[in-house]
């Protein structure tokens, strides 16, 4: 999916509602941080949610072999 896609399908949705993403078939964690991958992705996350490769990362973050475990932070 696009951003411009994202975008327009959200705009369809309630303004107030809470977004969260689905893992393991429940709506388990509140989207918290969004940030442009290195490579490419916009990627949606939670407070300190582990994010392992280098790609995942936004370019501010250390890379993979500084931090193996970095964690989003509080955005």
């Amino acid at each position: 999916m696009k951003v411009s896609a994202l975008i327009a399908k959200l705009q369809q949705l309630p303004m107030d509602a809470d977004v969260a993403y689905l893992w393991d078939g429940e709506p388990r964690s509140d989207v918290q941080c969004v940030h442009l991958a290195r490579d490419g992705y916009v990627v949606l996350s939670d407070f300190a949610d582990f994010c392992y490769s280098t790609g995942a990362r936004p370019s501010s973050a250390p890379t993979e072999e500084e931090d193996p475990y970095w964690k989003t932070p509080a955005c």
